[in-house]
């Protein structure tokens, strides 16, 4: 399944105007906007992740957490996906239980507001 991403205005106006939530390795920003139906998502790494690979795993994960949630996402929502910080373990199963775990406190939280 192809996720809709948003536009570069877009995602500029999410960062100054959107809500943020900080986890350990990832950071999540999101607005609800009115008039748009599906919830559209941007995932980026900082170069502070560590190399291509381990950038590459960590959209990944978080790419595959978001396809499993999608339909229970908040119908209008903007949402930006940052990994900030290096996880300290080699191997991508090791790495993917921590994200995931990060990503469902976000989404409790988010789910609890509504």
């Amino acid at each position: 399944m192809k996720l809709p991403v948003l536009k570069f205005k877009e995602v500029r106006e999410l960062k100054r105007r959107g809500k943020r939530w900080k986890g350990e390795y990832v950071e999540v920003i999101w607005q609800t906007k009115e008039g748009t139906l599906l919830p559209r998502i941007v995932i980026t790494a900082f170069k502070s992740c560590g190399k291509a690979i381990k950038r590459n795993c960590i959209r990944r994960i978080i790419r595959n957490w978001v396809r499993e949630h999608y339909e229970e996402l908040p119908s209008g929502i903007h949402l930006l996906f940052r990994g900030y910080k290096e996880v300290p373990l080699n191997s991508w199963k090791e790495v993917k239980p921590i994200i995931e775990k990060e990503l469902r406190e976000w989404f409790f939280l988010v789910s609890k507001k509504r």
